[in-house]
């Protein structure tokens, strides 16, 4: 079993470029050493009061935020963790997928779906 994480980015209407970024784990034998990875990472890097509920989010890793505080967290600190998450995929074999486009001449011509009634 294969499960495949997604994520985008620029689907705001002032985004002019939208990006969708793709992790494939294999589920029976990736998964258990990834979040094991994951765990530590937490339990290294995270206060132990803000450790209940956490969740690695990039906005708040280059940006600071409400876990992830500029103060607290200086920016190189923050690149340092960031690092840590980007030699996941390598150690445990993801595969990953990333693509990406201007999506300004699809713009004028998309609309949101109607919401139904």
């Amino acid at each position: 079993m294969r499960l495949v994480y997604l994520d985008e980015a620029g689907i705001s209407k002032k985004e002019r470029f939208l990006a969708v970024g793709a992790v494939v784990v294999h589920g029976e034998a990736w998964l258990i050493g990834v979040q094991r990875h994951l765990d530590r990472l937490v339990e290294q890097w995270i206060p132990e009061p803000q450790r209940q509920g956490f969740i690695f989010h990039p906005m708040e890793l280059f940006h600071g935020g409400k876990t992830l505080t500029r103060e607290a967290w200086p920016l190189e600190r923050r690149l340092q963790l960031a690092e840590a998450f980007a030699a996941i995929p390598k150690k445990h074999g993801l595969r990953l997928g990333l693509e990406g486009g201007d999506r300004g001449p699809y713009i004028a011509t998309w609309a949101p779906p109607v919401e139904s009634q």
